[in-house]
């Protein structure tokens, strides 16, 4: 068996490294959702973080999501 054949997508597909929260283009923001894994983790402290955020606890806060 071949590494390419264990994967669900093409390994040769192209994969933006960085994108601007500014670019609103519906493909590159389909593409970036697509390729994001949400974990059990990832998905409680994105709640934590979001609950924060529309709480009001964080205003005036520069926020980055990496990952």
């Amino acid at each position: 068996m071949k590494l390419v054949q264990i994967y669900e997508k093409p390994i040769n597909r192209i994969v933006n490294p960085a994108v601007s929260v500014s670019n609103r283009d519906a493909d590159i923001i389909r593409a970036e959702i697509q390729e994001y894994v949400f974990t059990e983790e990832l998905i409680d402290k994105l709640y934590q973080f979001l609950t924060n955020v529309t709480s009001g606890k964080s205003s005036g806060t520069g926020i980055w999501v990496n990952g």
